[in-house]
């Protein structure tokens, strides 16, 4: 707790001076995102001060997003949101995480060809193909998951796409360089949900927690529907920038 300073005869109250002092440590990278903060009772304990000091302090920082607390674990640093313009800019994830000074990490998880008939009727209804590739990635920024994709492509349409590196490949700019397939436009709809349960582990978070859920249709020049995707972006850790234009 050497990050903490206090001084009792100071005339700005001992909450203030701990907050102040958590916050400073934070923002100067001494205490790191998903660092573990002193419980109540041991900051009590090593600075002989009141639990409602301890408790308007962590208060007034829960208040201003810079800790966060889980029952029965504690309470942390809070991981900064990164504020992305993912709905107004046609790009593909890693390329959105790199113009906010980011250097993503892509991980694909798995690549699967599926029978069309062995997958539900949301995908069928937009991918006419008879063999469809399912796509699992994660994308993350200093080992932190942000984003889980799974993603479906029809391979009658993209002869060969099961061959290429999701890790090294952007598949939007791949699609346009490789496959001679120029993208017009992509649907977006978001939707706030609780987490899958098997997605709890993978993006480090806890059960429970809220995720944007971004189903995603893709369309090439002739207005077939070339992915069809589920994006999960953890809701705590992202955040957009909408810019809406008037009609004229």
């Amino acid at each position: 707790m050497k990050y903490i300073n206090l001084f009792k005869n100071s005339s700005t109250p001992l909450y203030a001076q701990l907050k102040d002092s958590i916050k400073q440590a934070i923002k100067s990278g001494q205490l790191k995102p998903n660092e573990k903060l002193p419980t109540e009772e041991e900051i009590c304990a090593e600075f002989k001060i009141s639990r409602p000091v301890v408790r308007q302090a962590y208060k007034e920082l829960l208040d201003e997003n810079y800790i966060v607390r889980f029952k029965s674990r504690g309470t942390f640093v809070k991981e900064p949101e990164l504020k992305s313009m993912f709905f107004s800019e046609f790009s593909d994830i890693e390329i959105d995480l790199e113009n906010m000074g980011l250097t993503p990490k892509v991980i694909c998880l798995s690549k699967e060809i599926l029978d069309s008939n062995d997958c539900s009727s949301n995908i069928t209804e937009h991918l006419t193909s008879s063999k469809l590739l399912k796509v699992k990635i994660i994308y993350l920024n200093n080992d932190i998951p942000l984003v889980y994709k799974e993603a479906y492509y029809p391979i009658d349409i993209i002869k060969g796409i099961q061959s290429i590196d999701f890790e090294d490949s952007p598949i939007y700019n791949t699609l346009e360089s490789k496959f001679n397939l120029w993208l017009s436009h992509i649907k977006k709809v978001v939707d706030a949900q609780i987490i899958r349960e098997d997605l709890v582990q993978l993006l480090k978070t806890e059960k429970g927690h809220a995720v944007h859920v971004v189903d995603s249709l893709a369309y090439d020049d002739r207005e077939r529907v070339i992915e069809v995707a589920y994006s999960y972006y953890v809701g705590d850790r992202n955040e957009f920038d909408l810019m809406v234009y008037k009609q004229n």
